[in-house]
């Protein structure tokens, strides 16, 4: 297989996880009822790929880390934020690897989106970096991981210190 054009299709976490999942339940749904020796089974190496891919995505960092529970993205999801993104003129502005990476890692301050997106204190006025993370907010949720991190480091501090004295005594 050719790969002519690289940059031609993007896929989100959301899709490789949603993909990987839909393989994993058709072997599933074939394999059902038959014996062994009729069961398709699958390499080694790609279910060990699959695996490894599906841990990535579900990390604590990642916003599909609650996917199987509360199932907040979906088919729509991206549609809703492109769209959010045009009703304010701002896709025309955003790359398509930026727009991929705002929906990959929901990011909720205009600080860290300006890891993401390229020049963005250049390109976009303060008002419209303040408008981008309010659309992210509204359509992909909060970004959790960082408020979740800052109370359990409290609450390791406070483990510690008790820890500290007991020893002590």
């Amino acid at each position: 297989m050719k790969v002519f054009d690289p940059q031609v299709a993007l896929i989100s976490n959301f899709e490789a996880y949603q993909h990987i999942s839909d393989v994993r339940a058709q072997y599933k749904k074939w394999n059902e009822g038959k014996r062994r020796e009729q069961q398709l089974r699958v390499p080694a190496n790609l279910f060990h790929l699959q695996t490894e891919i599906l841990d990535y995505l579900i990390t604590k960092l990642s916003p599909l880390r609650e996917q199987n529970e509360k199932q907040h993205y979906n088919d729509e999801v991206l549609d809703k934020l492109l769209s959010k993104l045009q009703e304010v003129n701002l896709h025309e502005k955003l790359f398509k690897g930026g727009t991929l990476c705002i929906f990959n890692i929901r990011r909720s301050s205009t600080a860290t989106l300006n890891g993401i997106i390229e020049s963005m204190e250049t390109r976009f006025t303060e008002e419209e970096q303040n408008r981008i993370v309010e659309i992210v907010a509204e359509v992909l949720g909060h970004d959790e991981p960082e408020e979740e991190e800052e109370e359990e480091a409290a609450e390791g501090d406070d483990a510690g210190e008790e820890e500290g004295t007991e020893n002590v005594n």
